[in-house]
């Protein structure tokens, strides 16, 4: 009792310090110049840096198109202020702000036409019908306006870039280290380098600060568990904070840190401590991520909805419903088809199949990419997976049971998917993401396979 006492202790305080610390941010982002936003904005529109599908035509290697519309989101949320607001709700507006819709898509997802409207009117004032995207509030805006404003656009998405590349080459060293083999970092990073349309991220700023982050939490996770005098209440604080900070900065898509650290902490202790040990530390990173993750969102609705009263009721049900319920609103254009083997499936199935259709697309012909084709690259798998194990010395290879402990990090994205069934499927242009590193899973498994070396080598937390 005394110990559960503790970790609420732990996690309220890490909770309120950062929840503290956005408001404040949330705060000062009122003093943002958004003319000077909006006039930095329009430069890159004319040099045709800033990219929405009106004026572009670039599509990932698949074919499917670049997520400009969750840029167009980041960009424009907060550049307009409803004229009623006053007083402190005025300094708490990005709470509320969403995006401004043309008027011709009333009620249809068009951050990108928003933007236009908003950089082609030059006011920072906004319709009274203004389409709220309450359900995010995004941090990610502020930290981009801010930078529009200081670098431009242009520098802005290259230093993003630039810092990406910068925390991957950090996290593979700390990784190689840590490990001292360079094989490791190369299967762990190599599916997600290769099939995740990575290219991508320089022109969409909001995911590549979230992939940003989720190579900065493998690196503050490989700090802690490092440590000589590792504490793991201390290490369920440090994630608390970090999925605090995601939801702050992207509050999308989340599994992909998920299934990363998981499968890291798997790999980093998997030759030197009892699986029960490994799980663990496993199960204190999930359930800070996840809660402080959860409780941030919560913490800002409750605020939100004390502010800014029933609208944002409104939006929040809209949101959850969007994410949870049965229901679809439809694919996007490209991965229509691909779905169609699967039509009658209940949606959790659905959309748990037209994720790995997409992730399929990576190796074979996306039209082929149904339910045959991911029916028989299971089989392959499988297969190949069970042969290795039976062929193999289990004297001094993984034994059978050793080999399905890896299979619930493995099952995180699937779970996900079922789920929130119905985002997954409407975006599995996006959220496919983290079966990449299911792929590193499989294949660090099969690396990790032999003979864990004598237990006084330990080093680790």
């Amino acid at each position: 009792m005394h110990t559960t006492k503790k970790y609420l202790a732990t996690f309220l305080f890490a909770i309120f310090l950062c929840n503290v610390f956005f408001v404040a941010i949330y705060s000062l982002s009122f003093f943002i110049p958004k003319n000077d936003v909006i006039k930095s904005l329009n430069f890159a529109k004319e040099k045709e840096v800033l990219k929405t599908p009106n004026n572009s035509i670039e599509r990932s290697p698949t074919g499917a198109n670049i997520d400009f519309g969750t840029e167009c989101v980041a960009l424009s949320i907060g550049l307009k202020d409803k004229v009623i607001y006053t007083g402190y709700k005025k300094y708490l507006s990005r709470f509320y702000d969403g995006y401004d819709d043309s008027g011709k898509n009333i009620g249809v997802f068009d951050p990108c036409s928003g933007l236009n409207s908003i950089l082609s009117s030059g006011s920072t004032n906004i319709y009274q019908n203004q389409e709220s995207y309450a359900r995010n509030w995004w941090g990610i805006s502020i930290i981009i306006q801010s930078l529009v404003l200081i670098f431009g656009l242009a520098a802005t998405k290259l230093l993003f870039f630039n810092l990406l590349v910068l925390t991957i080459i950090v996290f593979s060293f700390k990784l190689n280290k840590y490990t001292k083999d360079l094989k490791i970092v190369f299967l762990l990073l190599m599916p997600f380098l290769l099939f995740t349309d990575i290219q991508d991220a320089y022109q969409s700023t909001p995911y590549v600060l979230s992939y940003i982050q989720i190579f900065f939490s493998g690196i503050v996770v490989m700090h802690y568990l490092y440590k000589l005098n590792f504490n793991l209440r201390l290490f369920f604080g440090a994630s608390v904070i970090l999925g605090s900070i995601y939801n702050f900065v992207f509050w999308l898509n989340f599994h992909l840190v998920l299934t990363f650290v998981s499968l890291l902490i798997f790999t980093l202790y998997f030759r030197y401590l009892p699986f029960f040990q490994i799980y663990r530390r496993i199960f204190a990173f999930l359930i800070g991520y996840i809660f402080g993750f959860i409780f941030t969102t919560i913490f800002k609705w409750v605020i939100s909805i004390l502010l800014f009263g029933k609208e944002i009721t409104s939006t929040i049900k809209y949101a959850l419903n969007l994410r949870l319920s049965p229901g679809s609103n439809g694919l996007s254009e490209s991965l229509l088809n691909y779905s169609a083997a699967f039509e009658n499936f209940p949606l959790p199935l659905k959309s748990i199949l037209i994720n790995l259709v997409m992730f399929g697309s990576k190796f074979i012909d996306p039209r082929y990419a149904t339910i045959v084709g991911i029916v028989v690259i299971t089989i392959l798998l499988i297969t190949m997976f069970s042969a290795y194990i039976y062929f193999y010395n289990p004297k001094h290879y993984l034994t059978k049971l050793e080999s399905l402990m890896i299979l619930p990090i493995l099952l995180i994205p699937l779970s996900y998917f079922a789920i929130t069934s119905n985002h997954s499927f409407n975006h599995a242009g996006v959220t496919y993401r983290a079966l990449a590193f299911v792929l590193s899973g499989f294949l660090i498994i099969l690396y990790l396979g032999k003979a864990r070396p004598d237990s006084k080598n330990i080093t680790l937390g």
